[in-house]
């Protein structure tokens, strides 16, 4: 993941959260909130564990929120889930 922004302000005005939701999209946990803050030269790799989730239909769930100010981006490049046998 890449995040740039135009912010200048020390508060995290735009973020992207990262969320387990079960099918009917209740939130059964948020596994990462970015935010303007985070922004950095290049790309960024970033894993989570689901194995809590063996053996369940889930949804990764990415939402994003900017205020009205000055632009973040927030560039998601390449999504794999890995399943390995126990």
């Amino acid at each position: 993941m890449h995040i740039s922004t135009e912010e200048q302000s020390t508060n995290a005005f735009d973020t992207l959260t990262v969320q387990v939701r079960s099918t009917t999209n209740q939130v059964r946990q948020t596994l990462a909130t970015f935010s303007n803050l985070q922004a950095r030269p290049g790309f960024h790799f970033y894993m989570f564990d689901l194995s809590a989730y063996r053996g369940q239909t889930i949804r990764v769930y990415f939402g994003a929120r900017e205020d009205q100010g000055s632009l973040t981006s927030f560039v998601i490049d390449d999504v794999n889930i890995l399943i390995e046998n126990p």
